[in-house]
């Protein structure tokens, strides 16, 4: 039988440690144009939360001022689907791993919110491994190895928030192709594999940049989208 997932922990063994520098340089090799350091600096911090490696995220954070420390934790980002750090830890850690992640994030700053799809973290989902830099592997993340962990963190944190609900059976975004495919934009080059659903959402893993809508302003705001 041809094994198409891998675990969590499997996957994670995929994100080298990188430094800060390493990453940005990765980073800018992958994209058109130049990063902000302020962009890269989210985008790493939630690498780190990815890695579940808690030396790595308290030393990186450490060394940042306490507002600093505040931005990195809560503020959304594109590559990881306009979440934050705790959806980053949800998505990737299992166990006490993601419980003390969690909590050593909550102790930084970060707070409860809804991502880009409505779910907080406790409630994300997904079939593919994509970290920061892209996708990781060709084999997919298997939902239910997550749901324990995720009840349990909406047990422990579900009350910061008003309108929390228990997490639900595995659910998965899988796209419609009857959606007209966008456009190749200049952030995305060919990776363009977002679809629009009749809500006027993307249906894919993850939301369409800025990019998408340059020059076409008026479709952005038909399909309430940031142009």
């Amino acid at each position: 039988m041809v094994t198409t997932t891998l675990s969590a922990a499997n996957a994670r063994s995929l994100l080298r440690f990188l430094s800060f520098d390493e990453f940005f340089r990765l980073l800018r090799s992958q994209s058109p144009f130049e990063p902000e350091e302020a962009c890269v600096m989210i985008l790493y911090t939630n690498y780190l939360v990815a890695r579940g490696v808690e030396v790595e995220v308290r030393a990186f954070l450490d060394s940042q001022s306490v507002e600093k420390q505040n931005e990195l934790v809560n503020t959304t980002d594109m590559g990881v689907w306009y979440g934050n750090t705790l959806h980053s830890c949800a998505y990737w850690l299992t166990g006490e791993t993601a419980i003390s992640m969690y909590r050593l994030l909550l102790e930084r700053g970060a707070t409860p919110r809804k991502d880009y799809y409505d779910d907080y973290p406790w409630e994300v989902k997904g079939q593919l491994w994509i970290s920061p830099l892209g996708l990781v592997t060709p084999l997919e993340r298997d939902q239910r190895e997550f749901l324990d962990t995720h009840y349990t963190l909406f047990q422990l944190y579900g009350n910061m928030v008003p309108d929390a609900l228990p997490p639900g059976p595995p659910r998965f975004r899988n796209p419609d192709f009857s959606d007209p495919l966008i456009e190749n934009c200049p952030l995305h080059n060919s990776r363009s594999m977002y679809t629009r659903n009749s809500q006027g959402r993307y249906s894919m893993y993850a939301p369409p940049c800025n990019g998408c809508t340059i020059g076409r302003e008026e479709e952005a705001e038909q399909w309430r989208l940031e142009a």
